[in-house]
């Protein structure tokens, strides 16, 4: 059984995410919903209706709950995330880096320049 997960964040609410076909479809695909992380985003209402809106448009399982705390339940072998330059989210995955293997996506460059 592949103990991997991929972990979606706000910044990345798109399974057709640049660089996601390297992931295979038998890894479990998970967003965790942390209110007390949304709080201290300052996240609207409005923001926050749009992120569940689109989260249930996508075919990932939505946990409730802290993070780490929840990522602590599952214990995955590694987490897969998508890049992004939010620093907020880059701080979380430093911190998760220190417990689990988490391998950060980046998207493929649309145009690559000089030889």
């Amino acid at each position: 059984m592949n103990k991997d997960i991929v972990l979606f964040h706000e910044k990345a609410l798109n399974t057709n995410f640049p660089g996601s076909h390297q992931i295979s479809t038998e890894t479990k695909r998970l967003f965790i919903w942390d209110d007390q992380y949304f709080k201290r985003r300052g996240y609207a209402l409005k923001r926050l209706v749009f992120i569940y809106e689109t989260l249930c448009q996508m075919e990932i399982e939505i946990v409730q709950g802290e993070i780490l705390e929840v990522l602590h339940l599952i214990s995955p072998e590694q987490i897969i995330t998508f890049f992004t330059a939010d620093t907020e989210i880059k701080a979380i995955l430093a911190q998760l880096s220190s417990f689990y293997s988490v391998k950060i996506i980046k998207p493929e460059p649309y145009i690559v320049t000089g030889k």
